[in-house]
């Protein structure tokens, strides 16, 4: 998700909040909308209130539960 006015410079990872001049990650965007958590980190992930489970790797988040993916897309 890339904020109004947002200029971006470089690829935005997958579910990652971008905003600013030029554009920085600023926090995880579920795809229904609802921000992660910043600091989850590691077995448990963080799972969004539509029920989607994401772990962070790195600078970046992965959606775990390949199931669930399926069924919402």
């Amino acid at each position: 998700m890339i904020g109004a006015g947002s200029v971006v410079t470089r690829d935005v990872p997958d579910f990652g909040l971008v905003i600013g001049n030029p554009a920085e990650i600023r926090g995880f965007i579920c795809r229904c909308g609802q921000s992660l958590p910043l600091t989850f980190s590691g077995e448990g992930g963080a799972s969004s209130s539509c029920g989607l489970h994401f772990r962070k790797t790195g600078k970046s988040v992965i959606l775990v539960d390949a199931k669930v993916e399926n069924m919402v897309e």
